[in-house]
This record gives C-alpha cells, sequence and structure tokens, in this order.
C-alpha cells in the first residue's frame, strides 16, 4: 500500500508567502498534495491561480476557502 501525504489547510496570500517558496517547502516536506485554503477576504481564487500557475506535475492542489461563519 503506498502512503499518500496531504495537507488540507493552507495559506499563500495571508501568509504573503511567494508561490515558488510554498512549491519548494510543499516539496521538501514530501506532501503529494496540498489544499490551498485562504480565508474568503484574502482572495482564494488569486491563491490558487498563482500556485496552479507553477505547480509541479507530481502534486495534487486542492482549490478550497475558509469560510467565516
Amino acid at each position: 500500500m503506498n502512503l499518500i501525504t496531504i495537507d488540507l489547510h493552507t495559506h499563500l496570500n495571508e501568509k504573503n508567502i511567494l508561490p515558488n517558496e510554498y512549491w519548494k517547502r510543499v516539496k521538501l516536506i514530501g506532501l503529494n498534495a496540498v489544499a490551498i485554503t485562504e480565508h474568503t477576504f484574502c482572495n482564494p481564487k488569486n491563491a490558487f491561480e498563482k500556485l496552479n500557475k507553477i505547480k509541479p506535475e507530481d502534486v495534487i492542489l486542492i482549490p478550497g476557502m475558509e469560510l467565516d461563519t
């Protein structure tokens, strides 16, 4: 059985991280998939688009957002 590592709660815009630094860290940790889950006020679509543009081929990027309830 293969082990798949996923982080389902990450931020880019909120933490003011550059996309290439984000992916560098994902690869260093060895994640197979990540969900980009910005808060609604931190432009989740923008964060997803920036990351998706330079996404490594071997990592799954899941779009999401953190809701204010």
